[in-house]
């Protein structure tokens, strides 16, 4: 999250993060940054602040955030992401196996050999001083269980755990993410697009059995934000 002079900017993992609150700290400065951090680690003298944050279709958002991953793992030597390299024997897996796995976590963690690996490299990062915002979100890494996760896809997780289902104003990258930057902060703000991941080539959501999981579990976001559930 980051706390400019006015609002509060909720922010999920691959949902334009740095596209949106470099701009607005340019233009109305910085109190606060924390990142994707748990909703709860927001100070006290800015829960009273307007929250504001912004949305990506679930489809878009899984492929992105596996191509963001194995592309930083290709290039930055002992920076992972915890949950897909957990979930992907050390990249080895196709992303249409990990997909399964990425919507429901308190299944997926069921296995009891993926959540003992989750939280060793979790442990992993903190011992190697890498600031991992994923501490956040619990008091003891040794009491992570499956239970832990409620049932969530993993973009319905880091939505609930980030505060995105508390703000007071939700835009969706795709069609507003100017339009909402522009309402929030004026319209001589300037816009800069950074940090932008190209889709892998193989990485693809767009067939039936894809598709259809995304559509069935993902089904309360689609609702919720205005996105419509179709095939392409």
């Amino acid at each position: 999250m980051t706390v400019t002079n006015t609002r509060v900017i909720l922010h999920t993992p691959k949902t334009a993060g740095s596209s949106i609150r470099w701009p607005a700290m340019k233009i109305d400065g910085l109190q606060y940054s924390c990142q994707h951090c748990h909703i709860k680690m927001l100070p006290n003298q800015y829960k009273n602040m307007k929250k504001i944050t912004f949305v990506r279709n679930p489809y878009d958002w899984y492929a992105s955030r596996y191509s963001f991953t194995i592309k930083r793992k290709n290039h930055i030597k002992n920076l992972d992401d915890v949950f897909t390299e957990t979930f992907s024997n050390d990249f080895t897996k196709d992303f249409n196996d990990v997909l399964p796995l990425y919507m429901n976590l308190t299944k997926a963690f069921e296995n009891k050999f993926l959540l003992e690996k989750f939280k060793t490299k979790l442990k992993r990062e903190v011992t190697n001083n890498y600031q991992c915002w994923l501490v956040s979100y619990w008091d003891n890494i040794d009491n992570i269980t499956a239970e832990s996760f409620e049932n969530r896809s993993l973009y319905d997780w880091w939505l609930n755990i980030c505060g995105v289902y508390e703000a007071d104003a939700i835009y969706r990258i795709e069609d507003q993410h100017e339009y909402g930057l522009k309402k929030e902060f004026g319209e001589n703000i300037n816009i800069v697009h950074r940090n932008k991941t190209n889709r892998l080539s193989n990485v693809s959501l767009y067939n039936y059995d894809n598709i259809l999981l995304v559509k069935n579990i993902d089904a309360k976001i689609f609702k919720k934000f205005g996105y419509e559930p179709t095939f392409k």
